[in-house]
């Protein structure tokens, strides 16, 4: 069942980025140990972190700035910088939590 059509929803500009800013960090958490469970090791996080930040640079600083009206696209630095909290998050957690899962 869809809303009426007269029916409109707001929600904060606040809100709005936070909701946003966590999809970002999530993002980047899920390619971390998206490519840790694809590969069965830990070997290439770095190197996946890096290539995906570059990426990202590119689709933040260039694509949306191109693409994306001035109000949908928010803060391109703080999109960026939740990316990389978010592999760093995730390699934090993987560093901290591996070793007690790890066979002796």
């Amino acid at each position: 069942m869809s809303a009426p059509p007269d029916l409109q929803v707001t929600i904060s500009e606040g809100l709005w980025t936070l909701t946003g800013e966590l999809s970002h960090i999530l993002f980047g958490m899920t390619l971390i140990f998206g490519s840790i469970a694809l590969f069965q090791t830990d070997q290439y996080i770095w190197l996946i972190t890096f290539i995906s930040l570059y990426i990202l640079a590119w689709k933040e600083f260039w694509y949306d700035q191109t693409f994306e009206s001035a109000q949908e696209r928010g803060s391109n630095y703080l999109d960026w910088i939740a990316y990389a909290g978010g592999f760093l998050l995730a390699i934090a957690l993987y560093k901290l939590i591996a070793p007690h899962f790890m066979k002796k």
